[in-house]
């Protein structure tokens, strides 16, 4: 990756990181959001109107 190394995708630091990601990103629940909407923080906040 960095410095010509090969990249590891089971690499135990880029294990740990994906799935700290993956948890982060189920706390995200936007099949609550209505269409035309953008949302954002937590929880969620309706930002703009499409």
């Amino acid at each position: 990756m960095l410095n010509g190394e090969a990249y590891d995708p089971s690499d135990p630091e880029l294990v740990k990181d994906r799935n700290h990601a993956r948890r982060l990103t189920r706390l995200f629940v936007t099949k609550d959001v209505p269409d035309g909407v953008v949302v954002g923080g937590n929880p969620a906040k309706v930002i703009k109107r499409v």
